[in-house]
């Protein structure tokens, strides 16, 4: 009975002993292992937190790159490069002091009104729409004349467009408050304007410009004063925007305080009968922003004279075709209801169409 005892003892024994040799063995290798895991976690944790403030910290950039194409802060074109007349280049001071410029392009008379002469010239122009031309994030208002210059000469309106801060040779760097006060400073140019402040006034946006239309038109200072806002393909907001243009950073959309939140100023328009008209512009094969981002917008609108044009395989850039047929501007100005829109503007989607001009303008990103 003891010689089993001692037996027993003694394998339990090498068996204790075998188990601390393998743990001796395999403690490195474990510990190893474990030291590299956390080390992955941190890295990835660091990496993740270098990306963030990167992001939040130079976002700017990425949304507004007035940089491209290369030379846009260099090299802009002025309407005499597109044979316009009766023009000139201005400076806006915003209330910040920053210095922005900007484009007026009167209305080019039509063929019966070519005889009008001072004062009864004047008088016809303040009775012509004016078009507060708000462009995309790239590039600069330089590229965007050839659409001024059919809406001046097609459509006999007024033009401002105006180069926000940080684009072409304006001043200061862009953000979504110093835009907006550029745009309001322009606004309110118009309204002091000698001849455009009695002229019925439309804001058109191009996708990013498209936000500050609505941002314009959200402003109870501006209640009254906008005849009609014309969008084309703009978005709800950023922060809904980034998971589906940047995919990888989508879960750090909360750092972005470049907002642009169209979706809650919608919202704050009036829906009395001084709001404005509204014209929604959309691309059906958008290829940046999804057409639902724009309907959204359209389903916050609580204007009661809103129309929805939706191009067929029109991608985000289709605006860089338009028709030789188109007859007039969106809507009368001064019109209680808004006129069908497929009797007034007709447009070829990017994919081309028969009798298409093809207008030069850049690729705009938002």
């Amino acid at each position: 009975m003891q010689q089993h005892d001692n037996r027993t003892y003694s394998d339990n024994s090498t068996i204790r002993s075998r188990k601390k040799t393998m743990t001796s063995v395999y403690d490195p290798w474990l510990m190893r292992i474990l030291r590299l895991g956390v080390w992955v976690l941190k890295f990835n944790a660091a990496l993740v937190g270098v990306i963030g403030v990167l992001l939040y910290w130079f976002q700017s950039k990425m949304i507004y790159p007035s940089s491209m194409p290369q030379g846009s802060r260099e090299k802009v074109p002025r309407p005499s490069d597109f044979d316009m007349k009766d023009w000139q280049e201005i400076e806006l001071t915003a209330p910040d002091q920053v210095i922005t410029k900007a484009f007026v392009i009167l209305a080019k008379p039509t063929p019966d009104k070519t005889n009008l002469l001072g004062t009864a010239l004047e008088q016809w122009r303040a009775r012509r729409p004016t078009l507060l031309m708000l462009h995309a994030n790239a590039g600069n208002v330089g590229h965007r004349l050839p659409i001024a210059k059919i809406i001046v000469e097609r459509f006999s309106c007024n033009v401002v467009a105006i180069s926000y801060r940080g684009y072409g040779h304006s001043s200061g760097s862009p953000s979504e408050k110093g835009i907006l006060l550029d745009s309001q400073t322009a606004l309110d140019y118009i309204q002091s304007h000698p001849i455009l402040q009695s002229s019925p006034l439309f804001l058109y946006g191009q996708s990013l410009g498209g936000a500050v239309a609505i941002g314009l038109a959200s402003d109870q200072v501006n209640q009254g004063k906008i005849t009609g806002v014309i969008l084309e393909n703009t978005f709800a907001n950023l922060r809904k925007l980034i998971p589906v243009v940047m995919p990888l950073i989508g879960p750090l959309a909360f750092l972005c305080h470049q907002t642009w939140y169209s979706d809650r100023r919608m919202q704050q328009i009036s829906a009395g009968m001084d709001a404005p008209a509204f014209l929604f512009l959309s691309g059906t094969k958008d290829d940046l922003i999804p057409t639902t981002h724009f309907r959204i917008l359209y389903d916050l609108c609580p204007s009661q004279r809103k129309c929805w044009k939706a191009f067929k395989d029109g991608t985000h850039s289709y605006m860089t075709r338009v028709s030789r047929k188109i007859t007039s501007l969106l809507w009368e100005a001064g019109s209680k209801k808004c006129i069908p829109v497929s009797n007034m503007l007709e447009l070829e989607s990017a994919s081309g169409g028969g009798g298409a001009e093809s207008v030069e303008m850049i690729d705009p990103i938002l």
